[in-house]
């Protein structure tokens, strides 16, 4: 990092010890030459905003009879001796608010008494971290002598917009529009006042000559200036000041403002008119410039503000440039945003910019009935109408505020209500330094600006809104996707005009056709192709009815499987409308199994159910039953088991599978009933089942049959004693 340490002008002290990163000259000036490229020159002088020198180069040392060691105790001001300490700070400041580099021709002072002209650039880098001046160029073509003059005839500059340091410094430190001209009155310097004041851009005005129509001058008539009484060109051509001559800059409008220009002429040693430098300043009727200023300054606001909203993404950013622009370059002390809570009385500040800020930390900031609530912002929320505060001083609304609006600096205040759909959901709010600051013209555009700002917030959101919705719809799809392909459901959806295309169909469906649709599958084929090797022989006619009533139709078929055993298939046809007519018709159907033997497969929950706790009770030893579905259901169910748990001869829990193999009803308790009425109805099966519960520590296996429903059974039962007093039987039900 650069030594910040004070350092010493005299020549006679001894030299600081070298920054870090600058011993090697090398290396340092290969570096600076890759931060700024298009600087031309041999000689190379890296300075500190107070004038020190920190590096330069050997060219530069021995052309001004320095060593290196030496040109660090030597400020710039020694060396370029028409520039001040102030000058060369003023010169820093405009080059780091610019960001751009300069040019010009400037005269050092070497070592042994000698003046060397110069060709320099300037601009402003960064090394670890702080900022410098890097100044690149070279001597001119003609050698100097030795009392610093050149030998031959004074040497021209190779672009007339050159200009020294000092004009740069006068640009930048008056507020006044400053435009700098050469001999034949064409631009090549305008500061930014300029550039406002003539509503243009650099490019625009850099070039052209300053009697330019598009400058829209005139006399105090309204007349158009002609060059003959144009005070620049009277400066040129007299070579003399001209001062106080005044003009009429025409307004797009059709009114104008009065300019007082004081124009001096730029004549080099040699006698020779190099240029001019004019200055012009708003003076007319007592407070109409000023009033023509802000304006001014409120319209470019707000065409900075639409620009920069037609280029935000976040309700953060659009809040934040709006704040910024408007404190900024149309100098109001306080811009602020506020959310109306949902669940009190209270407004929420959410972006805030300007000096005043703080005001919206000193303050409570209410819309109920007490006098904080009474003030302006809060009758703006509840009357959903702008407010205006005159002078904050003495609104009497605004008396619990008035000590914390003095201290912020804030005199006048606009207060504009944000709405949407008829509901009052925020506010947007001005403050000004100045009293009554807010006419009904400025009213009004502030007015388009909060609501240009809530729309592009609005929009924002929605853009939002919908990128969530296609998220969902997106993953929404991707699951309906697996479940249509994977599910036991045939499922097929058909254009709802005759002759019904098939637009859908899952797997389960192709399995309910004969060949060859069981293998092509029917996509894009019509229903009136592959009706007849559906299983469903009316189902042509039952589209036909969803599609005519527009209305779901359901129904039941008997069909059979593959293996020629009986079906029952469940079918429904539900029709989608797309706006008021039916777009397309849904068709589903699942197949279950009559037979009594396999009815049991219906009645077992799928897999995820909520087990139901029932308790029992016996007078026999703990333990419990696991019971098995009939072999056809488990293959069909994956081998479900339920499971009767019990305690001294009462039940302690049952799942709902049990429930539905010992045909109990789950809603109903059957705690404390005994075990032998839980169990299936046989005498034989139950008096064997109570004898392995009796028989302790004791393995053992037995058959028997019983009935379930209206089927017959056979089961096999299997005792298996555990370490504890338990004892675990396992029920197997099989068709006899």
């Amino acid at each position: 990092m650069i030594n910040r340490r004070k350092q010493s002008n005299s020549p006679g002290e001894s030299a600081p010890p070298p920054e870090r990163g600058f011993e090697n000259i090398e290396m340092t000036e290969r570096m600076l030459r890759d931060m700024a490229p298009t600087m031309i020159g041999g000689e190379m002088l890296l300075v500190t905003e107070t004038g020190r020198i920190v590096f330069a180069n050997r060219l530069f040392c021995e052309r001004l009879g320095y060593t290196t060691e030496e040109i660090r105790r030597v400020p710039i001001t020694e060396i370029d001796r028409s520039m001040s300490r102030g000058a060369w700070l003023s010169t820093y400041v405009s080059l780091r608010k610019s960001g751009r580099m300069v040019g010009g021709v400037t005269e050092h002072h070497a070592k042994n008494g000698s003046v060397l002209r110069k060709r320099m650039t300037c601009g402003l880098v960064t090394v670890e971290g702080s900022h410098f001046v890097l100044c690149v160029g070279d001597m001119l073509e003609n050698a100097p002598t030795q009392d610093g003059r050149d030998s031959g005839s004074h040497a021209t500059s190779k672009n007339d917009s050159d200009f020294t340091f000092r004009e740069q410094a006068l640009m930048a430190a008056v507020s006044d529009a400053v435009l700098i001209v050469n001999e034949k009155g064409e631009v090549m310097e305008a500061n930014n006042a300029a550039l406002r004041l003539f509503d243009q851009h650099r490019a625009e005005i850099i070039g052209r000559s300053c009697t330019d129509s598009r400058w829209r001058l005139a006399d105090e008539r309204g007349n158009a200036l002609r060059i003959s009484e144009h005070p620049i060109m009277i400066a040129l051509v007299s070579e003399c000041a001209v001062t106080g001559v005044r003009v009429a800059h025409m307004l797009p409008g059709g009114s104008h403002k009065v300019l007082a220009v004081n124009v001096q002429p730029l004549i080099d040693t040699e006698r020779r008119l190099r240029g001019a430098v004019a200055v012009f300043r708003e003076v007319g009727p007592s407070g109409q410039a000023g009033k023509d200023r802000e304006a001014r300054g409120l319209l470019e606001a707000a065409d900075a503000i639409y620009r920069a909203l037609a280029c935000a993404t976040t309700r953060e950013e659009i809040e934040r440039r709006v704040c910024e622009i408007l404190t900024g370059s149309a100098g109001y002390s306080l811009a602020w945003f506020g959310d109306r809570a949902a669940n009190d009385l209270r407004i929420h500040p959410t972006t805030s910019a300007g000096p005043g800020a703080d005001f919206l930390l000193k303050v409570k900031l209410r819309y109920d009935d007490t006098p904080q609530g009474d003030t302006s912002i809060g009758l703006c929320v509840k009357s959903g109408k702008a407010q205006t505060v005159r002078d904050t001083q003495h609104d009497r609304s605004f008396v619990p505020w008035k000590k914390q609006a003095e201290q912020c600096g804030i005199r006048s205040l606009l207060c504009l209500p944000l709405v949407v759909d008829g509901v009052v959901t925020g506010l947007f709010s001005v403050g000004s330094p100045e009293v009554d600051a807010f006419d009904e013209g400025e009213t009004a555009l502030l007015g388009e600006i909060a609501a240009a700002a809530l729309n592009a917030r609005l929009s924002v959101e929605s853009r939002r809104k919908i990128r969530d919705l296609e998220e969902q719809a997106t993953l929404r799809q991707v699951v309906l996707d697996a479940v249509f392909d994977t599910s036991d459901e045939a499922v097929c959806v058909f254009e709802s005009m005759e002759p019904f295309r098939c637009t859908a169909a899952n797997a389960a469906f192709t399995r309910m056709l004969d060949e060859p649709f069981r293998t092509t599958g029917v996509r894009d084929f019509y229903l009136s192709d592959f009706v007849f090797a559906h299983r469903q022989s009316d189902l042509f006619e039952r589209v036909s009815e969803a599609a005519e009533k527009g209305e779901p139709v359901s129904g039941e078929f008997e069909t059979h499987s593959d293996e020629g055993r009986p079906l029952r298939a469940v079918w429904s046809l539900i029709p989608v409308k797309s706006g008021r007519s039916v777009g397309s018709i849904v068709y589903r159907c699942a197949i279950r199994q009559p037979a009594a033997v396999e009815r049991l497969a219906e009645e077992i929950p799928e897999p995820g159910e909520t087990v139901n706790e029932i308790p029992i009770a016996r007078p026999f030893t703990a333990g419990f039953v696991k019971l098995e579905a009939p072999t056809p259901s488990i293959r069909a169910r994956k081998e479900k088991r339920a499971e009767l748990l019990f305690d001294q001869g009462k039940v302690t829990s049952m799942d709902p599978i049990a429930c539905r193999l010992l045909g109990i009803d789950p809603r109903r308790p059957v705690r404390n009933r005994p075990a032998g009425e839980i169990l299936p109805r046989s005498e034989i099966f139950r008096e064997r089942v109570l004898e392995a519960f009796s028989a302790k520590g004791k393995r053992t296996a037995f058959e028997c049959t019983t009935t379930h429903g209206t089927a017959p059974c056979r089961c096999t039962v299997s005792v298996e004693p555990t370490s504890s007093s338990k004892t675990i039987v396992t029920v197997r039900l099989e068709p006899s």
